[in-house]
């Protein structure tokens, strides 16, 4: 912040005790700060938020990376689909069989809580993020691996994995469709 040579010994200004008070949570009011104090702190502080969203962004690059290869290194279990003539009989005789590569179908999704944490609301910011009614937190869901519940649990792990590596709180949770 540019300050004048006639005006930095002045008091700092409502607006930037304001500011101080936005960007850091404490008054500073009665601190008797000069404008170009403040000034420094400002920006000081405005410096070091946006070092803290480029941190946001390496963590979320990173883990959706470990999701990916974490995704593309699964091989799940598949499972035979079967029809019976009697329905209600597994005994009765095999009408039709299907192969399902992937396994059973789910979802499977990523809960950071507490979802007022800085790093939640950059995410929900960013549009990454759905509200999680039950913990209080935010989701991210995951999309790729088909209807593999298999896939999407192991995206969603490595995910929260990286998550957790860098002092996130983070969990999976998973439903079978």
């Amino acid at each position: 912040m540019v300050v004048n040579e006639s005006t930095k010994d002045l008091p700092a200004t409502p607006k930037q005790t304001w500011l101080l008070f936005t960007l850091t949570k404490k008054d500073y009011r009665d601190a008797n700060l000069t404008r170009e104090e403040a000034g420094e702190m400002i920006a000081n502080l405005l410096k070091a938020r946006g070092n803290k969203y480029k941190e946001f962004e390496r963590i979320l690059s990173e883990a959706i990376a470990a999701g990916d290869r974490a995704l593309a290194e699964c091989k799940p279990t598949p499972m035979i689909v079967q029809q019976h003539s009697n329905m209600l009989d597994d005994n009765s005789p095999v009408e039709k069989e299907w192969f399902v590569e992937g396994g059973v179908c789910g979802f499977a999704w990523v809960v950071v809580t507490p979802g007022t944490s800085s790093f939640a609301r950059w995410l929900r910011k960013q549009g990454y993020t759905g509200k999680d009614y039950y913990s209080g937190g935010v989701t991210i869901h995951a999309n790729g691996g088909g209807q593999s519940l298999e896939r999407k649990v192991a995206w969603a792990s490595a995910f929260a994995g990286v998550l957790q590596d860098n002092g996130i709180d983070a969990s999976v949770r998973s439903r079978m469709d």
